[in-house]
């Protein structure tokens, strides 16, 4: 997951659970962010580590919590995708 929007949607998310933290806001509001951080971490694992599918789903799910500023990073892992299969594909034409 070599994108930058994919880090960009990271930066960003972490800058925005340190806020919320911050501020006080309810447990559960902060729980939640903290859960959608983990599957932000464990698609971008699971994407260089296993497969880049899966890694790039979990890497979606993480960024749902975050609507709508997770848009970005849910673009970024769609692009990873999109990039995988178009070289998957201009490699068979070959």
């Amino acid at each position: 997951m070599n994108n930058a929007k994919i880090w960009i949607s990271v930066v960003i998310h972490l800058l925005l659970f340190l806020t919320l933290l911050s501020e006080g806001y309810p447990d559960i509001l902060v729980a939640v962010m903290i859960l959608g951080l983990l599957f932000n971490a464990a698609g971008i694992l699971v994407s260089y580590v296993a497969s880049l599918k899966v890694g790039s789903g979990l890497y979606i799910a993480g960024c749902v919590v975050f609507f709508p500023i997770g848009v970005i990073g849910m673009l970024g892992a769609r692009q990873t995708l999109d990039d995988a299969r178009r070289k998957v594909f201009f490699q068979e034409m070959q």
